[in-house]
């Protein structure tokens, strides 16, 4: 179980409130159906938000003690066994608070329940394979994923993606497979920054080079080009298929049922409080929204509509289109071929 915290004092923004039939890229002003949304319960995990330190520690005891009643624990540490916390607290800013030092008892510090139990701070947790940091930017995950790519594409450099007597088009087909597969998981719902992007495409463009054996100073001496790496392994830049893969993450979305709750998530909006500086990071809704226009879809369209967006992605010539503005394969996009690692 995941104890969520944010305890910033003078927080004007809170998660359990989303008020439903906003647009994709736009806070609309017309009221709609309030969703209440306060905890996340997936399989044996759990996620709760808590406003204060003192209704964290509160509701922790309680959860603890409800669990206690069928039979299950929290895994909580323990002082006199010097375990542990498998439970762990994340502290999230306000916006008023961004600028400001979070005090260290709120990183690495940790607070006491009954029985001698503790539950720690963590800067960041792991959630899914996927890293939330207090920051709630891309920041913690792309490191992560650039680490563990890295890794994984040096220990079968010799004997895969460097070894000349396996094809380049199998060679590049495995690369998609699994390093490329380690390096964008979760890329679906990321709201990346231009740096990050930046050095995902720098990992990518050199994974590229040693798949078709240039050097640096092949590409000094020869003045290689990116683009001829990419035709020669028959590989996408890597906003490319990052793209690919945001299409199909709303593809999805656009054929759930109304009633689903990340349906109604991604039509819905928070509400934040006005003089707010949210606006100028990037949401996840902004980062879709450019995936879209990147593909062609919604040009010229400076509000797209919920209903825009879905009925255009549930058209029957959508994945055309797609494919030719994004330059794929006919039918890369509208149908994955089985067998086929592409994305």
């Amino acid at each position: 179980m995941t104890n969520c915290a944010n305890i910033g004092k003078g927080s004007r923004r809170t998660l359990d409130h989303i008020n439903a039939g906003a647009h994709l890229n736009k806070r609309s002003q017309k009221s709609g159906t309030t969703l209440d949304h306060k905890d996340d319960l997936y399989v044996d995990d759990a996620a709760f938000i808590f406003l204060t330190k003192s209704d964290l520690i509160k509701g922790t005891q309680f959860v603890k003690e409800c669990f206690a009643l069928f039979g299950l624990e929290v895994h909580l540490g323990s002082r006199a066994n010097n375990a542990k916390s498998k439970t762990e607290a994340v502290y999230f800013p306000s916006h008023s608070n961004l600028k400001n030092e979070i005090p260290e008892e709120l990183v690495n510090g940790d607070f006491d329940i009954l029985d001698g139990r503790f539950v720690s701070f963590v800067p960041k947790f792991k959630y899914l394979g996927t890293y939330l940091s207090q920051s709630l930017t891309e920041e913690a995950d792309i490191d992560a994923r650039i680490l563990a790519a890295t890794k994984t594409f040096n220990a079968l450099g010799r004997s895969i993606f460097r070894n000349r007597k396996i094809p380049i088009e199998l060679r590049s087909q495995l690369y998609l497979a699994i390093t490329v597969n380690i390096l964008l998981w979760g890329c679906d719902s990321w709201a990346l920054k231009t740096t990050q992007l930046s050095r995902l495409s720098t990992f990518h463009n050199k994974c590229v080079r040693q798949l078709c054996g240039y050097t640096m100073y092949n590409v000094k001496d020869y003045r290689i080009r990116t683009e001829t790496c990419l035709e020669k392994t028959n590989l996408k830049p890597i906003e490319t298929i990052i793209t690919v893969r945001q299409l199909r993450f709303l593809s999805r979305i656009a054929q759930m049922d109304e009633s689903r709750l990340t349906r109604q998530v991604m039509n819905s909006q928070g509400i934040i409080s006005a003089g707010s500086r949210a606006g100028r990071n990037k949401t996840t809704k902004m980062a879709l929204r450019d995936a879209l226009k990147r593909a062609g879809l919604l040009n010229g369209k400076i509000d797209i509509k919920t209903s825009e967006w879905i009925d255009c992605l549930n058209d029957e010539e959508t994945p055309s289109r797609i494919e030719n503005n994004l330059g794929l394969k006919p039918g890369t996009f509208k149908k994955r071929k089985k067998g086929n690692p592409f994305i």
